[in-house]
């Protein structure tokens, strides 16, 4: 609210920054979205195996996240990201019938973060039971596996 005793055009203006920043805050989500090869490499494609330590069906991403040993042996915790709830409501993906638990042993295949991060776009996971279940079809190809 503009100070007491503004003018008139002050108070438009006021108004009118006011509404410039509110429009900037409500699409701030919508603009900071990019697409899925913006955040991924999809010319790579890397295989992790581990437990999984967090599972969720959630947006804007489904998220699972594992802890995997790299080649020395070390512990990582790494986060994978998938379509969001309502796609895989929408699509009936069959995550929605997964029944996975911390501690369970997973196998996933994904693009890797470009940023170097510990993050995966998830392309395929391969649940306790031996299904495989596609997250993600493949965004980039040729694929080159690691």
């Amino acid at each position: 609210m503009p100070p007491a005793g503004c003018a008139l055009t002050s108070w438009r203006s006021w108004l009118s920054r006011a509404f410039v920043f509110a429009l900037l805050i409500s699409t701030g989500g919508v603009l900071a979205h990019h697409g899925y090869d913006t955040h991924y490499d999809g010319t790579r494609l890397i295989t992790l195996q581990g437990r999984l330590v967090w599972f969720a069906i959630e947006n804007p991403h489904t998220r699972i996240v594992i802890e995997a040993r790299d080649a020395r042996g070390v512990a990582e915790t790494w986060t994978v990201e998938t379509v969001p709830a309502s796609r895989a409501a929408q699509l009936n993906h069959p995550l929605a019938s997964l029944k996975l638990k911390a501690g369970d042993q997973v196998s996933v295949a994904g693009w890797p973060a470009r940023d170097g991060s510990k993050r995966l776009g998830g392309h395929k996971l391969m649940s306790p039971d031996g299904r495989e279940i596609m997250l993600r079809p493949a965004i980039n190809l040729p694929l080159r596996r690691e």
